[in-house]
């Protein structure tokens, strides 16, 4: 399937911190390559049929001189919220790089505040709408979000966020009708195990302090509980310590501290978080929301929210555990932190 759409919208002018004011609207060109899946694979029919694609996307943010323009690819799901007769509805989340034309530089651009590095993280959710007015041909539209952040791997950092709206066509070279769909009238949603462990080890990147400031570590250790709500999505709750070797290098040149307990004890953070994942087979995609336990040193907000892509390997040993890659993005509320990689287990 192929999927030209054109976006219009405005970025948010989510912080006062942001020194430009949003006077511009941002529109974008954006070509979609995607695949139906049809059930050649058991989970595709418990997932209601997903697609899966990849975009390319131009993106005029807004004033040319200060925000410029963004290019980005994006791998993506397209998960079904409806089918009915000739309209269907779609959740679309997608993945990628953008490379920005316009960033933070100290003599160039000093307004630009919201980006500090040229290559960044782009981010889309999209709710979409479809009208199959033939075998071939749909009119799609609906609402649209956009983030571009290097989660502060390279500062300032706040981000950028675009909301909008959408109006594209779909074209079905070769058209798709329900005798198409492998279905398994004897295949059971319920999970063959309820509960589970997941153990996670990562590792980020944060700039400190301002713009060329000194890149430091974060380190990262996770477990959580998980419980099967069925074959393709579980829930988890569970607990983390991060460590900030920014924070402890800080305190410790400022004389914060006064000793390399109290230096190191300060420097980790320790919270709570629940989270959803759904499983697409090998992949999983999940959101985290978390609450820190105490008083954070150099404060930030006591909430945060946490995307999670993951790559499973197939199951080893007894009792049959699966490692994982991640890439995680970590924000407090809509202003990113940093990016992460993380590795794991889950039992």
């Amino acid at each position: 399937m192929i999927e030209p759409t054109f976006r219009y919208g405005k970025l948010l002018k989510h912080t006062p911190k942001l020194n430009f004011d949003v006077e511009e609207p941002s529109y974008a060109f954006q070509i979609d390559v995607k695949k139906q899946t049809l059930g050649e694979k058991k989970w595709h029919q418990l997932q209601g049929f997903p697609l899966f694609g990849v975009s390319a996307m131009y993106y005029k943010l807004g004033d040319s001189d200060i925000l410029g323009s963004a290019f980005s690819i994006a791998p993506n799901v397209n998960v079904y919220l409806f089918r009915k007769n000739k309209f269907d509805g779609h959740f679309h989340f997608g993945y990628g790089l953008a490379y920005l034309t316009k960033h933070f530089d100290f003599n160039k651009n000093p307004i630009n505040n919201a980006i500090g590095s040229a290559i960044n993280v782009n981010v889309q959710i999209d709710f979409d709408f479809h009208y199959h007015y033939s075998k071939h041909w749909s009119l799609k539209t609906g609402g649209s979000f956009t983030h571009y952040s290097n989660g502060a791997a390279s500062l300032p950092n706040f981000g950028l966020n675009i909301v909008g709206g959408m109006i594209g066509l779909r074209y079905r070279p070769i058209p798709i009708t329900d005798a198409d769909y492998k279905r398994d009238t004897e295949q059971s949603p319920k999970a063959l195990k309820r509960f589970g462990l997941d153990l996670n080890l990562g590792i980020g990147y944060k700039e400190r302090g301002s713009f060329g400031g000194p890149k430091n570590p974060v380190y990262i250790l996770s477990t959580a509980a998980t419980y099967h709500t069925n074959k393709i999505n579980r829930v988890l709750l569970g607990g983390e310590m991060e460590f900030n070797k920014g924070v402890y290098l800080f305190g410790k040149h400022i004389g914060e501290f006064t000793s390399e307990e109290e230096a190191r004890r300060r420097s980790m953070r320790f919270s709570l978080f629940v989270g959803d994942e759904l499983l697409f087979g090998d992949f999983g995609i999940s959101m985290q929301l978390g609450l820190y336990l105490h008083d954070v040193y150099l404060g930030v907000f006591p909430v945060y929210n946490r995307f999670v892509v993951r790559y499973y390997f197939p199951p080893v040993g007894r009792p049959a555990g699966r490692f994982y890659a991640a890439l995680q993005l970590k924000s407090h509320l809509i202003i990113a932190e940093y990016f992460s990689v993380m590795g794991g287990v889950r039992f």
